[in-house]
């Protein structure tokens, strides 16, 4: 049978460890909304950079089409 010693040091391990998993989260977190903000950025400039191409080949196709 465990003594209440033993069960007050089981109880400060426990706290503990939840205190380190807590921090860790809160690390894993802020690491998802750094990630969520430059995957956003990433999406933008990908998106500007299709539209200005498919503008350019726009532009591309009628200026051939008008030689004609």
């Amino acid at each position: 049978m465990a003594s209440s010693v033993d069960q007050l040091d089981f109880n400060k391990r426990e706290n503990k460890s939840d205190e380190k998993a807590n921090k860790y989260l809160k690390k894993v977190g802020d690491g998802l909304t750094r990630t969520k903000a430059a995957a956003s950025s990433g999406v933008r400039k990908v998106k500007g950079g299709i539209f200005v191409s498919l503008l350019w080949i726009k532009h591309k196709c009628r200026k051939t089409s008008s030689k004609h």
